[in-house]
């Protein structure tokens, strides 16, 4: 009979050790991941991806129109042509549009996180960012990218013009001697 109760007792045990296991293991809930993604941001930065504000478009045509050398269009043309690429993107980018493409990239959010966090993962996650250090954290997190970026980025770029100052010729000699070739 003692053999019995042990038996039953290491059975009872290896079920909750497998059940809490399992609760661990267990795939986050979507409405777990909206409330990760409304605390740490990720909704508002998704938003704003998908929909410019009206300053950075008219930075963007301006640069554009910079382009196109004053000898082939009169200052009334560049500014009408300003005002056609702006007509547009304003449709391009309109409420629903934006409303869409956030729905979407929400669903794609989610469905990527569920592949890489447990809800034990979000659920940490969400209270370490819900507290005053991660809201801190969250907040300086976009001024701190900018400065990484606009330090990091002239020797990317001089670095990246450099290497293809090397290898363009190799490349321009490869291609020439294909189009021989072919002929």
């Amino acid at each position: 009979m003692t053999h019995f109760f042990k038996t039953c007792a290491l059975a009872c045990v290896m079920s909750l050790s497998v059940a809490t296991m399992s609760a661990q293991a267990a795939t986050p809930s979507d409405a777990s991941l909206v409330k990760l993604m409304q605390i740490t941001k990720a909704a508002e930065q998704i938003k704003q991806m998908t929909s410019p504000d009206a300053g950075m478009m008219e930075q963007m045509v301006q640069g554009s129109l910079k382009g196109i050398p004053d000898s082939e269009i009169s200052p009334n043309q560049r500014q009408q042509l300003g005002k056609i690429i702006n007509k547009y993107n304003r449709q391009v980018f309109d409420e629903a549009y934006v409303k869409q493409m956030t729905e979407q990239m929400t669903k794609a959010y989610i469905a990527s996180a569920k592949k890489h966090f447990t809800q034990e993962e979000v659920d940490a996650q969400i209270t370490f960012y819900g507290s005053p250090v991660g809201q801190n954290i969250i907040n300086k997190q976009p001024a701190m990218v900018q400065d990484y970026m606009n330090s990091v980025m002239p020797e990317v770029m001089e670095s990246t013009m450099k290497r293809m100052q090397e290898v363009m010729p190799k490349m321009q000699a490869e291609i020439e001697a294909l189009k021989k070739s072919a002929k």
